[in-house]
């Protein structure tokens, strides 16, 4: 018979394995689940409708009466069971506090499917009217009731279930039957969301009626496991046309991430106000193209440093600075410097020492 201790390994051998791409859907396996957490937190199981990608699943939760209160009611059942689970498991040790199976989880992890999220939630919006226009009497579709950034502060994310969770094993004692009790919930708890989570679920919503599962993305990655993809988006939904293109990790335009680079206009970093994709459009055309389009003109070298005269197209033929990144092999920046500069020197003298910030192209 396997001992709960080594139940508690495989779970541990599990964490360390889970990855973010490659999730395969089993919904049924999910619900199953998930329906089982619920029960351990003592609440009522509830059917689930899956959304088709993030922007159904913010528009469904948006909508739904009373998702703040079941929110709360999870919340409270998270709290009641946490608080009798170390109150009954017992005091922690030293050695149990070092070896809790959360870093199995890595922070780097749950900032990167935090990076994730907020693609989904996207920047802040000021609404210039107010809120109460879009209340349900005023509206022809009943409004929102919750905001956008309302919606995704009421999801229940797995990772985020997942750490909290793992968290609660510097508790794990097995000395007597109680102790033993306490653990075995202990794993279930932990089985059930990893079970989720390799079936395919990200986050979740509890409304009075319902639950609202939301499915992970398809995810695309460099060698560098960076978000990346040159031939479609790194972030999809399979049969949604919600979806975001990135290059080496760097959120783009469509055009830019799937343009093939001898194709694509140089000329397009002249008008991309974000200096990150700006050094991604030079990193895929190529420094010289760049240069080539821009009429560009050397009219001083020194080591890795060049100071070009560039034609923007507006009438105006102004210096700036091409140097090499030295960290990023083969990725080159290209800043704007002081109309008067004509050395490389004078360049890096203002560049470093001006209060006016240079226009920075890459």
């Amino acid at each position: 018979m396997t001992s709960l201790t080594d139940e508690l390994e495989a779970l541990q051998r599990r964490l360390k394995s889970l990855a973010a791409s490659g999730a395969a859907q089993d919904r049924a396996g999910a619900e199953r689940a998930l329906a089982s957490y619920l029960s351990a937190h003592r609440l009522a199981r509830r059917p689930v409708r899956w959304a088709s990608d993030a922007r159904e699943a913010t528009r469904l939760v948006a909508v739904a009466p009373d998702a703040g209160s079941a929110y709360d009611e999870l919340i409270d059942a998270h709290v009641r069971l946490d608080t009798l689970l170390r109150e009954k498991g017992g005091k922690s040790t030293e050695e149990q506090w070092r070896g809790a199976p959360e870093v199995a989880l890595g922070a780097g992890f749950e900032r990167f499917w935090g990076r994730v999220r907020q693609l989904v939630i996207g920047p802040d919006v000021i609404l210039s009217v107010p809120w109460m226009i879009y209340e349900p009497r005023h509206t022809p579709d009943r409004g929102l009731r919750v905001s956008r950034d309302g919606v995704w502060y009421l999801a229940q994310n797995l990772i985020e279930l997942l750490s909290s969770s793992a968290r609660g094993f510097i508790w794990w004692r097995t000395a007597n039957p109680l102790q033993r009790a306490v653990s075995k919930l202990r794993l279930r708890i932990m089985r059930d969301l990893l079970d989720a989570f390799e079936a395919g679920l990200w986050q979740f919503w509890a409304t009075p009626v319902e639950i609202i599962a939301l499915p992970r993305p398809a995810l695309l990655f460099d060698e560098d496991e960076w978000l990346h993809s040159e031939d479609g988006p790194a972030v999809s939904w399979p049969g949604s046309d919600q979806c975001y293109y990135h290059l080496n990790g760097i959120h783009v335009p469509e055009e830019v991430a799937m343009t093939p680079a001898d194709r694509l206009d140089p000329r397009l970093m002249l008008f991309e106000p974000n200096a990150e994709v700006r050094r991604e459009i030079i990193r895929k055309v190529g420094i010289e193209r760049v240069c080539e389009a821009l009429g560009a003109r050397c009219i001083d070298r020194s080591g890795d440093y060049e100071l070009l005269l560039l034609d923007l197209r507006d009438g105006r033929v102004r210096p700036f600075l091409k140097m090499r990144n030295p960290s990023v092999p083969g990725v080159y920046h290209v800043e704007g410097v002081h109309p008067n500069c004509r050395t490389v020197a004078e360049a890096l003298a203002w560049r470093n020492q001006s209060d006016i910030p240079p226009t920075v192209l890459t």
